[in-house]
This record gives structure tokens, C-alpha cells and sequence, in this order.
């Protein structure tokens, strides 16, 4: 875990534990009083009190930047240098592709599925395109973890994220988003991700990851470059072959 999450702008140790030290019974306004099936999966309640507990160390560290056996150059910037946070909004995106379509959501292995659509979702991370190994925050602004133990990491969503609809991405959104896809999701994904044991929302911006003994090294990170949909959107529509995408966040 060291050398996977080796480098980083620190936040300070002793505010960010404060703000870690109990799991909270948050119940978003987002819940449904129907709940399918798959939201009952990933459920943290099996795992120990003490696996639960793990984030209250004094090992704890919280970042805003991964780095993978290398050291991130852009970790006090505000933006990145090849992008222009003035950009003008709007316009159109044309892309090449050869085929037909009947779907505007890729997430599932029904219908043939738009090119391109992963572009409309933002991710909890994002890499630098002229860096090696190293994610930047995007909905979430930091994350936590302790050096010693790669079974867990905590993603803090960022305040101000927010869906296409101006509705907030919270932490719910992010537990049923890996709900969804590990059940009924991409069968390829499934197996990539298959290593996450639980997910648990701690409070409306802070998720955490448990990983079982034999997921990799990296899958702290890897879950962070996965699109994120609105939880009610995904409890109507996830498994929809439909040309109306998937309630996001991105452009």
C-alpha cells in the first residue's frame, strides 16, 4: 500500500481524523422505500466491528492525489496545465464509428451500445495524460487510507459534485452505482472489480471500500475511474436497453 499510494498532498492529520472517527447512520433523502434486490448486496453489516473500525488509526492519511511508484508534479495546482478551466461550454462532439446502435447505455451486456458514451460520466478520479500512474481528484476531492492495510480506502466526495439534474452526488449514488454493476452490470467489469467485499457509506460524502485477500494491489485506485450514475436513475433504468443515457455528471 505504500508504494501504491506513496505520494500526495497531505491534508492535516489531526482535522481529517476528527472528521473519520464514527460511522454515521445517514439516511439520504435519496433512499427508496422499495428497495430492489441488488441494493442489499456489498453489505458491510458481516464484516467485523474491528474491519468496520479500521479507518480510525492513527496511520490514517488523506490525500488529494494517487501516485503509483512515481510522484505526482501537478498536486498544488488548481487545474492541470494542458487544460483551460475557462473552456467555452456547449457545442458538439462528433465521432467516427463503424455500425449500427439501439443503446445509449454501455454498462450492460444487452443491446449494442453508442460509442463514446463513457465521455458523458465523470469519475471519482481522473489520470494526468502527460503523467504515468497518477489519478487527480474529480467527484470526489481526497482520499483516505492507512499505508499498512490495502483492505479499505474512503473516498470523500466532493461538496459540490453534482448530476446533470443540479441533484448532489453523494456517497449513496457511489454505493449503487458498484451495486448495479457488479449485479447486473458488464460481465467483464464484474470481473475486474470482483475483488470489493462490501462498500459502506460512512456519511452523505465519505464511501468506503473493502477489497477481499485476493483482490489487487491497485484496486483502491481502480474503483476510482469508474463512472458514477445517480442511485435513483440506476434503480429505474440501469439494466435498460434505452437511447436515454444514464443519469451522470460529465459533459
Amino acid at each position: 500500500m505504500a508504494a501504491l499510494y506513496g505520494c500526495g498532498y497531505h491534508d492535516d492529520h489531526s482535522s481529517n481524523h476528527k472528521t473519520n472517527q464514527s460511522v454515521s447512520q445517514d439516511t439520504d433523502t435519496k433512499s427508496s422505500n422499495a428497495q430492489p434486490g441488488f441494493l442489499n448486496t456489498l453489505d458491510p453489516a458481516p464484516l467485523s466491528q474491528a474491519r468496520r473500525d479500521s479507518h480510525l488509526t492513527d496511520r490514517l492519511q488523506t490525500q488529494t492525489v494517487l501516485a503509483f511508484n512515481n510522484s505526482a508534479q501537478y498536486a498544488h495546482l488548481k487545474h492541470l496545465p494542458y487544460a483551460n478551466p475557462h473552456a467555452p461550454k456547449g457545442g458538439t462532439l462528433s465521432m467516427a464509428a463503424i455500425g449500427m446502435f439501439n443503446s445509449l447505455n454501455s454498462f450492460i451486456d444487452q443491446g449494442v451500445p453508442a460509442a463514446g458514451t463513457f465521455y458523458l460520466y465523470d469519475t471519482l478520479m481522473a489520470g494526468s495524460l502527460d503523467e504515468a500512474f497518477v489519478l487527480y481528484p474529480q467527484l470526489a476531492d481526497k482520499v483516505s487510507f492507512d499505508p499498512n492495510d490495502r483492505s479499505w480506502i474512503i473516498y470523500h466526495i466532493h461538496p459540490d459534485a453534482r448530476f446533470w439534474d443540479d441533484s448532489a452526488v453523494t456517497a449513496h449514488d457511489v454505493q449503487a452505482t458498484y451495486q448495479a454493476i457488479l449485479s447486473k452490470g458488464l460481465m467483464s467489469w464484474r470481473a475486474f472489480l470482483s475483488g470489493i467485499e462490501a462498500i459502506e457509506v460512512l456519511d452523505t460524502h465519505q464511501v468506503k471500500f473493502y477489497f477481499t485477500p485476493s483482490a489487487s494491489t491497485d484496486l483502491g485506485a481502480t474503483v476510482g475511474l469508474m463512472p458514477v450514475f445517480a442511485r435513483d436513475d440506476i434503480i429505474q433504468n440501469f439494466d435498460k436497453i434505452s437511447l436515454t443515457p444514464l443519469m451522470g455528471s460529465g459533459p
